[in-house]
């Protein structure tokens, strides 16, 4: 009995070898951006040579931060103390294109920092690759290809960096931090599939993105976040899901459709290409008209009627555009995703249902300026349309030098009428044009409104009250850095007119650099107003 429990502890004894092993495999993970800093963990997965592929958390790279602003003036209720003169209200944001360092043995004599690249993200499974190049002397990498047999009780190890420099006892980086705790749960979502692994074992800030290993260094997990008020609940993604972001696969649909026109209906696609190691060699879309709202179909590969197309890979976005033919009155379509991979294997996406036609189809036509204009608040101030004092507010600002061209919508339902419940904004910049983050429901099926060129987003007209029931964009000519208030065209209604009040907000000719909003506590975006320049910098 005693020799039986002294060999299953040895067991579960990590090596002095194994430890040094994945201590120098994982780096701290240093980020920057927009006069902000950030820090996380991540670790060493694949070299060649010199160069060496890193995992982390998504939100590590491309965190999430709160902007205090102040809204206005607040209101003394009778009986209640004066309230401060400004009341500070918080709009959320995440930072994009931010400087990545990945520090190597961080918090030694040998520490090395290198400038890392962003080689794909995986926003649903809270994933990133990052890739560092001309590095001598790497890590031997930690394999995730090997995951051993998970129980509950397990012994487990963490390695990260958590609090970041908080903890450095030196003028350096900090020194890591190794863990020890146990599996409590195997979470499993609704295949039956592994899609988290519970630890009781503390995971702070700065742990985000480290490695979760066995006795043997064998990957279990990424570590991802904690149970706040837990007495120690950690949550991390399964190491299985690193393995299929190497493969490559396919993240979320954007379709955007054109009006009927000569019987024919019209689908742009565009799919997330998530494939860190170029292994997609394909996509192919099949699409199918949705007649039986009840019918569970795994694959429209052979189902009469339904439309294949090839998709072009075009960087991390397989696009192509679909033609359905016949008189759609708010039909709704099927879509799939077929994809191979450098070996040769056909993978598939689930099928997702959308609408097509109706109110989210709209085409943008230029339209003489009204001359009866409703309600106008104007100036550089940030402004918020529809929502409730509860809910979440958010803010994202394009790319440096971008300028806000049009507005992808999604759409849902609030007592009966639908309602715009998600926005995603379109920018122009120098590199080209780039899409901003969806606010709201993940609705694949959208409408664009979208200036041509040499136009921008100059004004919207809204219909709010706690949801956004419907608006309509007036773009502006861009001339000489600003925007010709008197050269514009407006898009046509999207949505339903109701009896609610319509505002217009609009600025000074000051060209309009990202949206404000609000999402509630469903996920639809609530609210919505104009990120002015002077009011963003």
């Amino acid at each position: 009995m005693l020799f039986l429990a002294s060999s299953a502890a040895a067991q579960e004894k990590i090596s002095s070898d194994t430890l040094a092993e994945i201590k120098r495999a994982t780096v701290f993970v240093k980020v920057k951006a927009q006069g902000r800093e950030g820090s996380g963990s991540g670790f060493v997965v694949k070299v060649d040579g010199n160069t060496a592929l890193v995992v982390t958390n998504h939100h590590v790279v491309e965190p999430k931060i709160q902007i205090e602003i102040p809204t206005g003036p607040s209101i003394r209720r009778p009986g209640f103390p004066v309230p401060p003169s400004w009341t500070p209200r918080w709009l959320q944001t995440t930072l994009k294109n931010a400087a990545v360092t990945l520090v190597l043995e961080s918090g030694t004599k040998t520490e090395r920092s290198f400038k890392a690249e962003l080689l794909a993200v995986d926003p649903q499974r809270d994933l990133a690759i990052l890739r560092i190049s001309d590095v001598k002397n790497l890590p031997k990498p930690i394999d995730f290809s090997r995951t051993p047999k998970l129980s509950e009780t397990m012994s487990v190890y963490t390695f990260g960096f958590p609090f970041g420099n908080v903890l450095a006892a030196s003028k350096g980086n900090p020194a890591i931090t190794v863990g020890k705790a146990a599996i409590s749960s195997l979470r499993n979502d609704d295949n039956g599939d592994l899609a988290v692994v519970q630890i009781d074992g503390n995971l702070n800030p700065g742990n985000s993105g480290g490695p979760v290993v066995d006795s043997r260094g064998q990957l279990i997990g990424v570590a991802v976040a904690t149970i706040r008020n837990s007495s120690g609940i950690g949550l991390t993604i399964p190491a299985a899901e690193v393995g299929k972001m190497f493969q490559g696969r396919l993240g979320t649909f954007h379709v955007m459709a054109t009006p009927p026109e000569n019987g024919a209906t019209r689908l742009r696609v565009e799919v997330a290409v998530i494939d860190p190691l170029g292994k997609i060699s394909s996509v192919d879309l099949y699409c199918l008209p949705a007649r039986d709202p009840n019918k569970k179909i795994q694959s429209l590969e052979r189902e009469a009627g339904a439309k294949k197309i090839r998709l072009t890979i075009d960087k991390q976005l397989a696009v192509g555009e679909v033609v359905l033919n016949g008189e759609f009155k708010n039909p709704e379509v099927l879509l799939q995703g077929v994809y191979t991979n450098a070996a040769g294997k056909d993978l598939r996406s689930q099928v997702i249902r959308q609408r097509v036609g109706g109110p989210i189809v709209a085409k943008v036509k230029p339209q003489p300026r009204p001359v009866k204009r409703p309600p106008v608040q104007t100036g550089n101030a940030t402004k918020i349309m529809g929502g409730s004092p509860r809910d979440e507010l958010f803010i994202d600002e394009g790319p440096d030098g971008g300028i806000l061209i049009g507005l992808e919508l999604g759409f849902g339902t609030f007592a009966s009428k639908e309602i715009i419940s998600a926005v995603r904004p379109i920018y122009r910049t120098k590199a080209g044009e780039v899409r901003g983050k969806q606010h709201g429901a993940d609705i694949p099926a959208t409408v664009t409104l979208k200036a041509k060129d040499g136009y921008a987003v100059g004004s919207i007209t809204v219909r709010t009250s706690l949801p956004i029931f419907g608006l309509s964009v007036n773009f502006m000519r861009v001339k000489d850095g600003k925007l010709d208030l008197d050269d514009s065209y407006q898009s046509r209604w999207i949505g339903v007119k109701t009896t609610f009040r319509q505002t217009t907000l609009e600025g000074d000719g000051t060209p309009i650099v990202g949206i404000v909003g609000k999402t509630n506590a469903r996920g639809t975006c609530s609210g919505l107003g104009l990120l002015l320049k002077r009011s963003a910098r």
